[in-house]
């Protein structure tokens, strides 16, 4: 995570997606450099039974500049158990944010 102060005016922003691969994992990526290079604090919570090693390395590259972190959950594509745990790991994550895509 940054240490680096966030500007008065910046946004607390967490992108939650299941897939970190393909062209949605694309688009959140651009857009999370782009928040962060105009002074946002971001952070992403993502699967992590998913993205192999290609989303292992772009998200151990992007780590340092999400200065509200990176969260990976096991996110399957059908209700599991787990999911009330991600539940509620995701809503006291994003508690206290300005923005939540989802």
């Amino acid at each position: 995570m940054s240490s680096v102060a966030a500007p008065e005016n910046s946004l607390k922003i967490i992108h939650v997606l299941r897939a970190p691969l393909g062209g949605l994992f694309r688009h959140v990526l651009d857009l999370t450099r782009e928040q962060i290079a105009r002074g946002h604090q971001v952070g992403l919570i993502t699967d992590s039974l998913t993205g192999g090693e290609r989303a292992e390395y772009v998200l151990r590259e992007l780590s340092p500049s999400l200065s509200l972190g990176i969260r990976r959950l096991p996110m399957r594509r059908n209700p599991a158990p787990d999911d009330l745990r991600n539940l509620y790991i995701i809503a006291h994550r994003t508690s206290k944010l300005d923005v939540t895509s989802r």
